[in-house]
């Protein structure tokens, strides 16, 4: 995994929504959590063409993929899965997001 440059860091943790923060600061996220995630940020947001809100649940597991591993292989199936199935913009922004964010990373792919 590439270091981020400590100003990028910053900037990033600046942007991130308060759900990604909240989930990634918690000690333990249980599986209704991320269930919840799945359900209200990414799927209902998607079928009603809600895109920032589908955008901070798409991210939210993205950085979960990322940064915890306990979480991980749930938040990638639910991405993965994304990509073929679920309406149109949500099968877009997920695909976008695996092909430019996950795809490459060593952690996430072995």
């Amino acid at each position: 995994m590439r270091a981020l440059p400590l100003n990028e860091n910053r900037q990033q943790q600046k942007e991130m929504p308060r759900l990604t923060k909240l989930l990634l600061q918690a000690p333990m996220v249980p599986r209704s959590v991320l269930q919840e995630v799945m359900d209200q940020w990414c799927e209902a947001a998607g079928e009603s063409g809600e895109k920032v809100r589908l955008t901070v649940g798409l991210l939210t597991l993205r950085e979960l993929i990322l940064q915890r591993s306990a979480c991980r292989e749930v938040c990638l199936r639910a991405a993965l899965g994304y990509t073929k199935e679920g309406p149109m913009m949500l099968r877009e922004l997920s695909t976008k997001m695996v092909a430019n964010t996950l795809f490459l990373r060593n952690e996430v792919v072995s």
